[in-house]
């Protein structure tokens, strides 16, 4: 769970709308990229210098700028310049670990959104923040990283066929949080994937560890929870025609996407549900060894109990005692000793106990 918080240290008492940098350290610099594009034409751009973005984003058509790494608070000042997004929202830009939400502002609508993937190696479950502003013309994304899972949008877009391009930015902000939530389905595939091996290990005693495997997952789910349930309030927000800059015919679209997020949400509450039961499942089996266990050497003990109480009956060496002398004393003490054995296990087993 401590990968859920991040450290806000440096904010302490700072003025809202200050750009300070809270995620983890970045080596590479920002990358930048820019579609130009309307139903006729596309133009894709890599942008060395938010100098180049002014005149490029006045021009006609519509414009996806994608900003790749949310580092450089300056470069993130510049662009949310252009398209005159608020302070406020800047600030929760480049401060990662943002709950997923959108916000109306005068000239900008924003949104959070939170991207997953699944490790299949380490298994484990990366989230990403995504942030869209979004503006009658413009939609500007920021990333922390480089790599995302809106490959299938550009490529719509490149094609050119379809609503993507007629339809501008307010249906391009769909796309981006619709590929987003079926990101969600694909990463509980790999997740219940996951859970269906944990279900034929953990009642092997062979197994490998079944316990941290299963806190694993649960960690995974959480992530995935973190980012679904709010997700739902977004495109919710969408579909009900509470942001101005989508029409009605993206609100339609919004609503399918919205049930598809309440259906993620169902889904990683069933697994976490399954997950609670094999955690369940695996301390009862292990309780049942431990008392198969323990069962077999109480037997073992009660057995010994009162042999050992005929040889420290004959240990004694008194002066007084026949059967120290006796010649067969030797073999009727062996011989004692094998039928209460004997007896013992017939009783127990007459009484089910073994």
């Amino acid at each position: 769970m401590a990968r859920n918080v991040r450290p806000r240290k440096a904010k302490v008492g700072l003025s809202p709308g200050t750009l300070v940098y809270t995620g983890s350290p970045v080596g590479t610099a920002p990358r930048i990229t820019l579609f130009s594009y309307d139903p006729d034409r596309l133009v894709e751009r890599r942008i060395e210098s938010p100098d180049e973005l002014g005149p490029l984003l006045a021009g006609p058509g519509f414009h996806w700028l994608n900003v790749d790494g949310v580092h450089d608070t300056g470069l993130v000042a510049s662009v949310g310049s252009l398209v005159n997004a608020h302070p406020l929202a800047l600030e929760d830009v480049v401060t990662p670990g943002q709950r997923p939400k959108i916000e109306e502002f005068d000239e900008v609508t924003f949104v959070v959104a939170r991207e997953v993937t699944y490790d299949r190696e380490l298994r484990q479950v990366e989230s990403e923040q995504i942030c869209i502003l979004l503006t009658d013309r413009i939609l500007v994304t920021f990333q922390e990283r480089e790599g995302d899972v809106f490959g299938p949008v550009r490529d719509r877009l490149r094609g050119g066929a379809g609503r993507l391009r007629r339809l501008g930015p307010e249906y391009l902000a769909y796309a981006l949080l619709d590929v987003i939530v079926d990101q969600y389905f694909v990463v509980l595939e790999a997740l219940g994937d996951e859970i269906d091996a944990l279900e034929d290990d953990v009642l092997d005693p062979r197994s490998p560890e079944v316990q941290p495997r299963l806190r694993a997952v649960r960690g995974n789910l959480v992530h995935v929870r973190r980012a679904c349930w709010p997700a739902r309030d977004v495109l919710a927000t969408v579909a009900r025609n509470d942001s101005p800059r989508f029409s009605s015919e993206t609100r339609l679209f919004a609503r399918d996407a919205h049930d598809h997020a309440v259906q993620v949400a169902e889904v990683v509450e069933s697994l976490r549900d399954v997950v609670n039961g094999l955690s369940d499942l695996h301390m009862a089996s292990l309780s049942r060894r431990m008392n198969e266990t323990m069962k077999v050497l109480t037997v073992i003990s009660t057995l010994f109990i009162p042999l050992s109480f005929i040889a420290g009956v004959y240990g004694m060496n008194f002066v007084n005692m026949p059967e120290l002398v006796w010649p067969y004393g030797y073999a009727f003490s062996l011989g004692l000793m094998a039928a209460t054995a004997t007896g013992l296990l017939l009783f127990f087993r007459n009484r089910r106990w073994i």
